[in-house]
């Protein structure tokens, strides 16, 4: 079952292009804040659904 999720939601992130790329080294914090907010946020979808 845990699986499943981390595929369903990986495939989600690739699908709709929800992953964060940082342009250059200043923005890779937030861009790291993002996509971690990303995951949680679908993971936390994913659980509750």
């Amino acid at each position: 079952m845990v699986l499943a999720i981390t595929a369903m939601i990986v495939c989600i992130i690739v699908a709709r292009h929800l992953w964060e790329r940082p342009a250059d080294n200043e923005a890779r914090e937030q861009a790291d804040l993002y996509n971690a907010a990303t995951v949680l946020t679908l993971t936390v979808a994913a659980l509750f659904s």
